[in-house]
């Protein structure tokens, strides 16, 4: 997806933009491992309206996505101990986890404590100094 395309989509939309992006009619394939990390590596506030993202923003958040999903790729995905692939390996990007699932612990740009919110019903994870 180009990022002329994104922009015309979250223009459409007035929910958050983490919700905008968890929606796989507007953009597939983000789930909430990857939009949570990509919102975080592209320092924007996931309870932003989408509709309000400036064409820069939109810019780092497609090439955030695209970098957070190629690492899951890249190391098997995500596993807990219920999930392994089809050679019966586990994968290995909850390792590398940016903000997800990591509350309490330090952000990894600015130390500052990783809060858990609750956005649009899913589990948020943000640094309120780099995102807020």
């Amino acid at each position: 997806m180009s990022e002329a395309e994104l922009m015309r989509k979250l223009q459409k939309t007035g929910r958050s933009v983490k919700e905008a992006i968890l929606d796989q009619s507007l953009l597939a394939g983000v789930g909430n491992i990857y939009a949570n990390d990509g919102l975080w590596e592209a320092r924007i506030n996931p309870k932003q309206k989408a509709n309000t993202l400036t064409i820069p923003q939109v810019k780092k958040l497609l090439s955030s996505l695209r970098r957070v999903m190629e690492r899951g790729l890249a190391t098997g995905g995500a596993s807990d101990n219920s999930y392994v692939n089809a050679k019966g390996e586990m994968g290995s990007y909850q390792n590398e986890f940016l903000v997800y699932g990591r509350t309490g612990e330090p952000c990894n740009r600015c130390g500052t404590k990783l809060e858990r919110i609750v956005v649009g019903g899913r589990g948020t994870w943000v640094c309120q100094k780099c995102q807020l």
